[in-house]
């Protein structure tokens, strides 16, 4: 787990023991139901807060992994060209013998016509596999970036949505001025409203 994800599983854990000290504050007794309620609401609490580091934690991983990835597929792409200026120059240099050999039995202007047309031909060629396979890895790169991106934001669209919830429902406690989330709004009001209905 990285430094980031231990620091902010230790600020939940002194978050949940602030909610603890809250509730003996305020004469909450854990054998009564408002004290079982307090405990299972607060092991809620720190089992969803281990589920989200855990997806953290999965989504470093992941993100590693991508990152190796795009650097094992940059270093072949740059391997395939290498190659294909290797095979490339190979080619010109074959193509420039045969090209002195014509121009020693043919006419001179006809040979340099055609030698000039024959090496701009390759050099198109050549430029032209290097090209698509630059493009080839560059769309590669950003659709994996672009992908993991659009993931993380789908992760974290409940875990934002749950905070806006509870920030628009916040109740400030007169003794200690702190805020609190009513369980209320600890789930999606709009959804019960419609579960009513029916």
């Amino acid at each position: 787990m990285s430094e980031e994800l231990t620091r902010l599983r230790v600020t939940l854990m002194q978050r949940l023991g602030e909610v603890e000290a809250a509730a003996r504050e305020w004469g909450v007794r854990p054998d009564h139901p408002e004290g079982r309620f307090v405990t299972a609401l607060m092991q809620a609490q720190s089992g969803l807060a281990d589920v989200a580091l855990a997806a953290a934690g999965t989504f470093d991983t992941a993100t590693g992994e991508v990152r190796l990835w795009v650097n094992t597929m940059r270093e072949t792409e740059e391997a395939h060209a290498r190659k294909l200026e290797a095979q490339a120059s190979a080619a010109e240099a074959k193509g420039e013998v045969v090209i002195a050999a014509v121009v020693d039995k043919m006419v001179p202007a006809a040979t340099a016509a055609l030698s000039g047309a024959v090496v701009i031909r390759e050099k198109r060629r050549s430029m032209g596999l290097n090209l698509a396979w630059l493009a080839g890895g560059a769309a590669i790169t950003l659709s994996l970036i672009g992908g993991g991106y659009a993931w993380k934001a789908a992760e974290d669209r409940s875990a934002v949505a749950f905070h806006e919830r509870c920030l628009r429902a916040a109740v400030r406690a007169e003794a200690s001025g702190r805020l609190y989330c009513p369980v209320e709004s600890l789930t999606d009001v709009a959804s019960l409203q419609q579960q009513q209905r029916r």
